[in-house]
């Protein structure tokens, strides 16, 4: 009966990550976040950017 439990617990242990890795990188997995926007840039060296001038 060892042997049964033994089983039984590596395949409920072999579902749940793959239910974890389907739910992560599946098709219905949520969406990457958007990447932040780029840093605005002083390009004449005044401390002022382009939009604060």
């Amino acid at each position: 009966m060892r042997i049964l439990r033994f089983l039984y617990q590596r395949l409920v242990r072999g579902f749940r990550v793959a239910f974890m890795l389907g739910a992560a990188f599946g098709p219905f997995a949520p969406p990457p976040p958007p990447p932040p926007p780029p840093p605005i840039e002083d390009n004449d060296g005044d401390g002022q950017t382009r939009d604060e001038q």
